[in-house]
């Protein structure tokens, strides 16, 4: 096998010499790759397999021949064209291009994020941090975001376990995974139903969903889209063309005002009733 630690510790020293040992930024520098320098590089003499040229990149132990350095193959292709704004994140700068206006795909808030680093082609790709959680995101060239902000609305009220299934059909619609966000909203029927007490063994995917009618947790008026978000489940799980984003939207936002009529309105019912002690007595 090639030695590779030896790669890993040369890569080490160009990261250390570009300052940016210990996690810390070398703000308005230029990267400063280069190989590990003889005084720097361990002693490969010793290592099985591995074979050094004075102070040039060691030898492949498979071909004899000098292994480039891994600085080289990285200096275009990762930190050649990088530009590090001085100051962004962590002091106010007042250079135009440290910051961009995007919703927080990690917290949802949305922030003017400061730009730690951008590419000088143009349009641009650009690393950031949210000036609300400080957490980073990646904006591409086409201006989408990594993470990508939730699509859809929050519900309160959820139960834990719809909540997850909820937040997991959002993530997936969100990085335009839209077969697995249909596939979820399905699953979300499933969880409503054994949540209000059906039971979970033995009971068929129909049968759910009779349940929810039958017990009035889906009413007259509302099961025609109750049908749309299983109709297309159905077509998720079980066809093969690919999945349409408008149709999986849409099956999300039903998804959404279902979780709302479902449990959101009587959580806001429990919250904003009157209690008891606030209530004057009426007179005959």
């Amino acid at each position: 096998m090639c030695p590779l630690p030896a790669i890993g510790e040369e890569f080490l020293y160009c990261v250390k010499a570009a300052g940016f040992a210990g996690g810390a930024a070398a703000v308005g520098q230029a990267c400063g790759l280069r190989p590990v320098p003889p005084s720097a590089a361990p002693d490969r003499e010793s290592t099985p397999g591995a074979r050094t040229s004075g102070g040039k990149p060691p030898l492949d132990a498979h071909s004899g021949r000098q292994r480039p350095s891994p600085c080289h193959d990285l200096r275009m292709a990762a930190h050649g064209d990088l530009i590090h704004v001085p100051g962004a994140g962590s002091a106010p700068t007042h250079d135009p291009r440290a910051w961009v206006d995007g919703t927080c795909g990690h917290c949802g808030r949305v922030v003017n994020a400061a730009v730690l680093a951008f590419t000088q082609d143009l349009p641009s790709a650009k690393w950031t941090r949210c000036t609300s959680c400080g957490e980073g995101s990646y904006v591409a060239r086409n201006g989408r975001t990594f993470p990508g902000p939730r699509i859809g609305r929050d519900v309160e009220g959820l139960p834990d376990i719809v909540a997850e299934a909820y937040a997991e059909a959002r993530d997936c619609a969100g990085v335009n995974a839209f077969t697995a966000c249909e596939m979820t909203c399905r699953k979300i029927l499933m969880h409503i139903a054994v949540d209000k007490g059906a039971n979970e063994r033995g009971t068929t995917f129909k049968g759910f969903i009779d349940y929810l009618e039958q017990h009035n947790h889906v009413t007259p008026a509302m099961k025609p889209w109750v049908d749309v978000i299983r109709q297309h489940g159905n077509i998720a799980v079980h066809e093969l063309p690919h999945t349409d984003t408008e149709r999986a939207l849409g099956t999300l936002t039903f998804t959404e005002h279902l979780l709302r009529n479902v449990y959101e309105m009587e959580h806001l019912a429990r919250r904003f009733a009157p209690k008891a002690d606030d209530i004057e007595p009426t007179s005959v």
